[in-house]
């Protein structure tokens, strides 16, 4: 992996910096590391903070890097549930379609109550049993269709 990193603004002369960087070229951070340690001259100091910062670099580009890989399965993964999630969604609207259209054919009467014994659902064969239109029946309990001689 390569890294970038410069010192600008240092007063040293290019020739000085040189002979110590021609030292490094080449090998090892490591090794460059040491050498740069161990080299008694005002370059190696510069040449060395240098180093380190391009070390500093690297790592943080490869953790944007991890980060971004990491990002772009999520989002992967993210789309492909909406993915499942559209499909099973038209699913139910055809399974509710083929549903409301069985009850409203059925040659028998559909009544549909919930726990309170509300009407949620009657189909039109049902209401002209009962002697009422369907959007008449919904939103009504169970209790007012029956005789009171029945609710006792």
């Amino acid at each position: 992996m390569e890294a970038l990193s410069r010192s600008r603004f240092i007063r040293i002369s290019p020739r000085k910096l040189r002979l110590v960087c021609e030292l490094v070229i080449g090998k090892p951070v490591g090794q460059a590391l040491s050498i740069l340690e161990f080299t008694p001259k005002k370059g190696a100091k510069l040449v060395s903070k240098t180093l380190i910062a391009a070390i500093a670099n690297a790592r943080a580009f490869e953790e944007i890097r991890v980060a971004g890989k990491r990002l772009e399965q999520a989002n992967q993964r993210l789309e492909q549930e909406l993915a499942e999630r559209k499909a099973t969604e038209e699913k139910l609207r055809e399974s509710e379609h083929r549903y409301r259209r069985i009850v409203d054919t059925a040659s028998e009467g559909v009544w549909e109550l919930n726990e309170e014994y509300v009407t949620t659902l009657v189909n039109q064969r049902m209401a002209d049993m009962l002697g009422y239109e369907p959007e008449e029946m919904v939103g009504k309990s169970l209790g007012t269709f029956l005789f009171e001689d029945d609710l006792a």
